[in-house]
């Protein structure tokens, strides 16, 4: 797996989330139209499939 580090410091990515998914310690979202973000574990729980996000 490859992660990239992006700092969009400014820009909002709203969305829906398609997928969570969890790789070793890694949480990740994925958005529709957006890709697969890594997030907090906080942020991870409080999630759910199908719901609107801004990142």
């Amino acid at each position: 797996m490859v992660i990239y580090k992006a700092d969009n410091a400014g820009a909002e990515i709203f969305g829906k989330v398609v997928e969570k998914g969890r790789h070793g310690k890694l949480y990740t979202l994925t958005i529709r139209d957006y890709g697969v973000f890594v997030v907090t574990k906080d942020v991870y729980d409080k999630v759910k499939v199908g719901d609107e996000v801004l990142l």
